[in-house]
């Protein structure tokens, strides 16, 4: 996967098998360090690290001590369990526990300074700064985190009530659920809603990406029974697990199907995020 001048190098196996993948990552790195040396080009050697993926109780069980080395030229890559990869913190069990500390970190940073500088100005110039300088921080990569834990999701919840009640001042012990209203915000859990169902509009709209639309099935395509919606309505893909639940193919579709008369792919994006953003405020009242 290349992105910018970022490269990364996947290789999928079961656990047995290791040793051998590490051989084979081993040799396209010598190819590539052949090729960048031929082409006078250079690695960020010290900046190159190693991660292996996998189910924590996998994880759990594996030695790590016992893992052969990979190399690039005369370097031993480091294996490390989280790395930051585009600004996105990965852990080796894909749990997003890393970078939702680190989200509500930044946030209250950020929170700190405009309490020290901007907690006297006008109301609509607090809503303004805290748009402008903090809510980036939840909107960030929204699709790539839509699997969130429940946990994570209640932390990032605690974490922007606070810049709610930074911008219109409310008492601790007041309920906050209609500040967002007044303010015309989303709580996290309807923001990673309107985050996914842009997602789903685009990639419909456009069929782009072709690895996402490709994956995506209508009832009439599965079978013959003649239904009202069978030709709007798609197929939920078989799972077992409740971490492919919480992917966006599983959420995404389900969304959809929930809503597929806010669909009309002749809208613009912009409009069908305001429709679908005001849909979610509305149940705020």
């Amino acid at each position: 996967m290349m992105y910018a001048d970022d490269l990364q190098l996947y290789r999928s196996c079961e656990v047995s098998e290791i040793p051998q993948t590490v051989n084979k990552i081993n040799q396209d790195l010598t190819k590539l360090a052949s090729w960048c040396s031929n082409h006078g080009m250079q690695v960020n050697e010290p900046k190159t690290k190693v991660m292996v993926l996998g189910y924590t109780k996998i994880l759990s069980k594996l030695n790590r001590l016992t893992i052969p080395k990979v190399v690039y030229g005369a370097t031993e890559l480091e294996y490390v369990q989280k790395f930051k990869n585009l600004g996105i913190m990965i852990e080796d069990t894909l749990s997003w526990e890393s970078q939702v500390s680190n989200m509500c970190n930044s946030v209250f940073k950020s929170l700190y300074q405009l309490r020290r500088v901007a907690a006297d100005f006008p109301v609509q110039v607090r809503k303004q700064l805290a748009q402008s300088l903090i809510l980036p921080i939840f909107d960030y990569a929204p699709v790539a985190l839509c699997d969130l834990k429940s946990d994570d999701i209640d932390r990032l919840q605690k974490t922007q009530n606070a810049v709610v009640r930074f911008v219109l001042r409310v008492k601790m012990d007041e309920h906050i659920t209609p500040y967002f209203k007044k303010l015309g915000w989303l709580k996290i859990a309807e923001k990673k809603k309107l985050q996914i169902a842009v997602m789903m509009f685009k990639i419909l709209k456009f069929q782009r990406p072709h690895y996402l639309y490709n994956e995506f099935k209508w009832m009439a395509q599965v079978h013959d029974r003649e239904t009202r919606n069978r030709n709007k309505i798609m197929q939920i893909p078989i799972h077992r697990t409740v971490l492919f639940n919480r992917s966006f193919i599983v959420q995404g579709i389900k969304f959809y199907n929930e809503h597929v008369d806010k669909f009309k792919l002749e809208q613009k994006t912009e409009t069908f995020r305001n429709d679908i953003k005001n849909m979610l405020l509305d149940k705020y009242e």
